[in-house]
């Protein structure tokens, strides 16, 4: 399954990511020692078991969360900071630009890869229309924020690192 392979990609890229520094690693590449205990286990879970409870999680706990609480299904895009309890933080209104592509390449991603449900195209779409109908002109950047209408909140950014989140997000929806 693509998930399967998609999960275990990520898992081994986060494992790697961490012990990329180890200088205890053989020049060989030989990186299981480092990955698997003596039961080739990693935090006391086997391989299979590692994805099970994190896709579980993701699938059960993340996505339901995320869709209930960090859509804007009214405007459009997304809101970038919640509590626990799902409210929106006190005092943020606007939509942060690099939360908007993360936010268009999960669902996309989603919709591409995982679970082709039409929901996850609508959600993406209606922030693409965001980012879309505020392009900037010339060689400018994006606006750094919007408002939860989808209005610019924001002067440009000076960074591209908002940008880039926005041409990844745009990439995978196309």
């Amino acid at each position: 399954m693509k998930r399967r392979n998609f999960l275990k990609a990520t898992i081994s890229t986060a494992v790697l990511s961490g012990i990329g520094c180890n200088s205890n690693l053989s020049d060989q590449g030989d990186f299981s020692s480092a990955l698997l205990d003596k039961n080739k286990k990693i935090a006391g879970f086997s391989l299979s078991e590692l994805y099970e409870k994190l896709s579980s999680h993701f699938y059960e706990n993340f996505l339901p969360f995320f869709l209930k609480n960090m859509v804007n299904y009214k405007d459009g895009g997304f809101y970038p900071y919640t509590e626990w309890d799902g409210k929106p933080r006190s005092g943020i209104e606007s939509q942060e630009s690099w939360w908007l592509g993360r936010g268009i390449w999960m669902v996309s991603f989603l919709y591409n890869n995982l679970k082709k449900e039409q929901k996850f195209l609508d959600i993406g779409e209606r922030a693409v229309k965001i980012i879309i109908k505020n392009k900037p002109e010339g060689d400018s950047l994006w606006h750094k924020s919007f408002t939860p209408e989808g209005n610019p909140a924001e002067n440009p950014s000076d960074y591209i690192y908002d940008d880039l989140f926005i041409a990844e997000g745009l990439a995978e929806f196309g």
